[in-house]
Formats: C-alpha cells, sequence, structure tokens
C-alpha cells in the first residue's frame, strides 16, 4: 500500500545508518578537536593574559590534529571496503 511504512521502511534506514556510523564518527572527531584546541587556547588565554596568541594557536592544533585523525579514519574506512 502506497500511504503504509512497512517493515523494509526500518530496515532500510537501520542499514543506512550503520553503514554512515564510521563517516559520522569521524566527523565528529574533528569536530571535537577544534573545539578542544580552541577551548583550551581560549581558556589558557584568560589564564596568562596572552590574548589572543594562545588562542590561535590552540586552533591551530585542533584544526591540523582533527583533520590528520578525519584522514587517518578515511583511510582505513577505504581500506576496509577494499
Amino acid at each position: 500500500m502506497p500511504g503504509r511504512r512497512g517493515r523494509d521502511d526500518g530496515e532500510g534506514l537501520s542499514s543506512a545508518l550503520s553503514k554512515a556510523q564510521p563517516y559520522l564518527d569521524a566527523v565528529w572527531l574533528m569536530t571535537g578537536s577544534v573545539a578542544l584546541g580552541t577551548l583550551s587556547g581560549y581558556l589558557l588565554d584568560r589564564r596568562f593574559g596572552t590574548k589572543p596568541w594562545l588562542l590561535v594557536a590552540g586552533a591551530l592544533l585542533g584544526v591540523s590534529g582533527g583533520f590528520y585523525s578525519f584522514l587517518r579514519a578515511v583511510i582505513a574506512l577505504d581500506k576496509k571496503t577494499r
């Protein structure tokens, strides 16, 4: 029936989410690294009064670390799918 959701719809969504989970984890890893680096830099700036240098350094370290982790995760996923 056209308007009725059957069991196949739930299984399709579940399958799609389980396939997307490793990629979502990689994105959250990158986001967390950027947020942690930026927050650490901000807090260190407040403590030592070096505005904005430690914030910028923390953000750059977070971005570079997050990007590195993201690339490692994506390369590992690519190897796993081959």
